[in-house]
């Protein structure tokens, strides 16, 4: 017998309610703040306008070469 997607479903729904309920009965004594360590370069990449839009045609043409 199918049971569909309802297993990975509840245990999503799970999982969520867990997280919800910890951070409203259990918060952090100080708030998570990302430390940046210098470890990469985070320049912005000036061609990723270009190679995004490329993408996304490439990816649009795939679907339409099924249909």
């Amino acid at each position: 017998m199918d049971k569909g997607c309802w297993p990975e479903l509840s245990v999503l729904v799970a999982l969520v309610v867990m997280m919800l309920a910890f951070g409203k009965y259990a918060p952090r004594a100080q708030p998570w703040v990302q430390e940046d360590v210098k470890a990469i370069d985070m320049t912005p990449w000036t061609g990723a306008k270009y190679a995004g839009l490329g993408l996304l045609i490439l990816v649009i043409g795939i679907y339409i070469s099924f249909i």
